[in-house]
């Protein structure tokens, strides 16, 4: 065995001559396995003195010269303004140090952890496991350096840490997290192996005086001494890790999502729900509001994967009235564990080490838009079984179904339903009932109405069945026809039509009856006068009825009367009244 494993030693590890970081600050610079060759500057760090010959010799008199000129004395008003402007100065000095020591990093002694190895500064095998600040288990991320028994400042989570790069510090981010913090000295020491590994390959194998190229050679190199028992196991554990560590993929530094709902057309109650992510390998417990997982009925669901969809149904409250408009949402809580960051820890004149980053976690939201349950109308029709002509068509109109989810407002009222009618004239009597119109069937007029489906509704066109035939009216409701608010209860293709030639959608119309014929009464038949009977002493026919002669008769006596009366009246007036002869 050579000379060298049996050195005194830094824990993580570097011969004496090896390079070391300054402790005034947290490394920031990217290591080399060894370092560069530097020119130009001295070994000490300081920048080159300036040659004599640049030096300005003409800004102050030279030691011992005389002067004639004399300083002016200091009026009153110039020494206040030099004391206040030395009070500003003090002030100004103070306020910055107490901003300086206000964000200083919080620092504390690191501890003993889980491992092997003796807990100082430099030992003959280092000390490989995990050093303990506060609660957290870190672990050293620059071999070669002594361990960090004094005072630890612990700068938080860093993205940029001793110069790793960010695939770097994603591996050892995800071995200190998912397996450091542990006290088993055995996974310790593995785990301590494989994060130096990752930070510094070649220091790592070189650093106790190892001359192979393997990670498992470097470590029965020193475990054969130090731990025998164990060596086979921190080998095992620390190549595994090793491996995983190497081979992850950059995480993040941050993340962010939103939630995206998808709708099914043909049920508005259904759909799914899905979450984006900025990176696949977030996952997180999303709640739904308004909804439920169709697989299951809970309103949550854990270990959500970005990108996958998972369908919903919603469920609106029970109090909710049926037909209202409904809303449907969701939040969740997502967490990233793949982080390119470490909890960053320094220690002058040690280690730096590394503790968890702990994950990245965001928020996700997302809302619906606005849902509308389906309703499933029926229209049935009893119009008049016959009329007259030049009367009006009268139907009887009830809108059935299933009207559960009837179309309401937001404040639960009933929304107004539109239906249509187109009522055709046959000449003769139609047959069966028949989803189609038959030909020679003429659109004598049509009918429309609202109704909020609270009974039949009357219908009375405001055209007249003029010609005689049979009327049949043909309803039908179509998402078309429907206000914005109504047409989202219905499906796309919703078109509802009655059959052709119900019983009860059909009027007769009678020609009128032909007049009736009627001939004029012909005149009565006269009838004969009956014959006088026979007299014994008899005249001669003379064609006369004695009757009538006896009448004649009669007014002669009293027209004879009358004219010998007037005649006597006229003589008496001529002459005077005659004087009696005595």
């Amino acid at each position: 065995m050579p000379d060298s494993d049996t050195r005194s030693t830094p824990p993580c590890g570097s011969h004496a001559g090896q390079r070391r970081v300054s402790s005034s600050s947290p490394r920031a610079a990217e290591r080399p396995s060894s370092p560069p060759a530097v020119t130009g500057a001295p070994a000490s760090g300081y920048p080159p003195r300036r040659p004599r010959s640049d030096r300005r010799t003409s800004a102050a008199p030279t030691i011992g010269a005389r002067t004639d000129r004399k300083a002016p004395p200091m009026s009153v008003s110039s020494l206040r303004r030099a004391r206040r402007a030395l009070a500003l100065s003090i002030a100004a000095a103070l306020a910055a140090a107490a901003l300086v020591f206000a964000v200083a990093p919080a620092a504390t002694a690191a501890t003993q952890g889980a491992g092997f190895g003796a807990w100082q500064p430099t030992s003959t095998h280092g000390w490989h496991g995990s050093m303990r600040v506060g609660d957290v288990h870190t672990y050293c991320i620059l071999p070669g350096i002594p361990l960090p028994t004094g005072t630890t400042s612990d700068h938080g989570v860093r993205t940029e840490a001793a110069g790793l790069s960010p695939q770097q510090l994603t591996g050892i981010n995800l071995l200190v997290t998912r397996y450091g913090q542990t006290e088993d000295p055995v996974q310790a020491a593995a785990v301590g192996w494989a994060v130096k590994a990752i930070a510094d390959w070649e220091t790592t194998l070189r650093t106790f005086g190892y001359r192979g190229d393997s990670l498992a050679g470097a470590i029965d190199w020193t475990f054969a001494r130090l731990a025998p028992a164990h060596n086979a196991r921190v080998q095992e554990l620390a190549l595994a890790y090793y491996a995983e560590g190497s081979s992850v993929a950059v995480g993040v530094t941050d993340a962010a999502g939103s939630v995206v709902f998808l709708r099914d057309d043909a049920d508005p109650l259904g759909g799914a729900v899905r979450v984006d992510a900025s990176t696949p390998d977030a996952r997180g417990t999303l709640t739904l509001t308004g909804a439920v997982f169709a697989d299951d009925g809970t309103i949550e669901r854990h270990d959500v994967v970005p990108g996958e969809e998972y369908a919903i149904t919603v469920a609106p409250a029970a109090e909710t009235t049926p037909g209202r408009p409904l809303d449907v949402s969701a939040h969740g809580r997502f967490r990233v564990d793949t982080v390119a960051a470490v909890r960053h820890f320094t220690t002058p004149g040690g280690q730096d080490t590394a503790g968890p980053a702990g994950p990245v976690e965001f928020e996700v939201s997302g809302h619906d838009t606005t849902r509308h349950p389906l309703f499933f109308p029926t229209i049935s029709t009893v119009a008049a079984a016959a009329a007259l002509p030049g009367e009006s068509f009268v139907d009887d109109v009830t809108v059935g179904g299933d009207l559960t989810h009837w179309p309401r407002t937001a404040e639960g009222d009933r929304l107004p339903v539109r239906a249509h009618a187109a009522v055709y004239l046959l000449d003769a009597e139609p047959g069966e009932p028949s989803p189609d119109v038959p030909e020679g069937a003429v659109l004598a007029g049509e009918l429309s109405l609202e109704t909020r489906g609270e009974g039949p509704t009357r219908v009375v066109s405001s055209w007249t069945m003029d010609t005689p035939g049979w009327y049949v009216a043909v309803w039908s409701i179509t998402r078309q026809a429907q206000s914005a608010e109504v047409a989202a209860h219905l499906a796309a293709d919703t078109v509802y039509t009655e059959a052709f030639a119900s019983p009860t959608q059909i009027t007769r119309v009678e020609s009128p009856p032909p007049p009736v014929e009627t001939e004029e009464p012909a005149a009565p038949d006269t009838p004969a006068e009956p014959s006088a009977p026979p007299s014994t002493a008899q005249l001669a026919e003379t064609g006369s009825d004695p009757r009538g002669i006896r009448g004649i008769a009669g007014i002669s006596v009293i027209l004879l009367t009358a004219g010998l009366t007037a005649a006597a009246l006229v003589q008496r007036r001529r002459f005077g009244d005659a004087v009696p002869i005595r």
